[in-house]
């Protein structure tokens, strides 16, 4: 067991010391750099999936590969690499090789800011599965290594992105944005959920979560009629439903909480909606600052 968990030390180091070796004199911006790279992913059996540039210094690479494990279940294993130069010289590290559904088997994947000897990754938690949380790994250049100095997740699923500030990256700040289930209305995962944001900010070295603000979206004015139903509640009901189409959207949302977006993408924005089986939809518009349900529509059952 000691000889194999070796071997597998071994295999890592081979494959950054590969990608330095195929890099060196190279200039990282350019074609031959990412063919460089893509055929030292290929022969070693890992898949590109994503190369991408560094913001702030752009002459930086985060590069994410993927290999089959070898075990029976062929666990999906995620290699993360950092690519930097140094003067004439091009560096690689690899920041986190991931067996995914494992404990500890997960990485922030998303857009790198690297400037000096401070670098952050911003975006998701991968772990291999549905509802990735919001993530931020935050590092510094320390004896020649890179090394995690601040690693944050949000509780809710979601994603981190830097903030722009005069239309440049603005990596003291990042914007969290976050999903989760309405009180009253039954939904799918796949969505229309809720919607939250937050700041996390750059507070004496490290960041500070902010404050969880919800997103107005049509959503957030059904799931309070879905409430009202729920309650029974017919006068805060008519307050905001056009008398129109009031009776029929009760009994629809009486007789399923499970709100649909009508579009084949199920956007946590959305504003159409259609509930349970029977074909009907709402449509919501803004006004005056509100959601408001503006039309209804009776689909013939196929």
């Amino acid at each position: 067991m000691i000889g194999f968990l070796f071997w597998i030390a071994a295999q890592q180091g081979d494959v950054a010391k590969d990608l330095e070796a195929a890099l060196r004199g190279k200039d990282l911006t350019t074609s031959a750099a990412q063919k460089a790279i893509a055929d030292v992913c290929s022969k070693q059996a890992l898949t590109v999936y994503r190369l991408k540039r560094t913001l702030g210094d752009k002459r930086g690479i985060s590069l994410s590969a993927d290999s089959a494990g070898s075990d029976e279940n062929r666990t999906p294993v995620w290699w993360n690499f950092f690519i930097w130069p140094d003067g004439s010289v091009n560096h690689v590290q690899l920041l986190k090789k991931a067996e995914l559904y494992k404990t500890n088997g997960s990485f922030t994947e998303g857009d790198t800011y690297w400037r000096g000897d401070r670098m952050v990754v911003a975006g998701s938690q991968v772990n291999g599965g549905n509802g990735e949380l919001a993530a931020v790994s935050s590092y510094l250049y320390r004896g020649g290594r890179w090394a995690m100095v601040q690693h944050l997740e949000s509780k809710q699923e979601g994603f981190a992105a830097f903030a722009t500030l005069q239309n440049s990256i603005d990596s003291s700040r990042i914007l969290v944005t976050t999903r989760d289930y309405p009180k009253h209305l039954e939904q799918p995962h796949v969505g229309p959920l809720l919607r939250f944001q937050e700041a996390w900010t750059l507070q004496g070295g490290a960041y500070a979560r902010g404050k969880t603000e919800l997103v107005y979206t049509p959503l957030v004015e059904l799931d309070a009629l879905a409430g009202f139903v729920a309650n029974g509640d017919h006068q805060a009901f008519d307050l905001r439903v056009p008398m129109s189409f009031r009776d029929r959207f009760w009994k629809a949302l009486k007789s399923s909480r499970r709100a649909t977006s009508v579009s084949n993408d199920a956007y946590d924005t959305a504003n159409s909606f259609s509930f349970g089986d029977n074909g009907s939809e709402v449509q919501f518009q803004m006004q005056n600052g509100k959601w408001v349900p503006t039309k209804w529509l009776d689909h013939p059952k196929p």
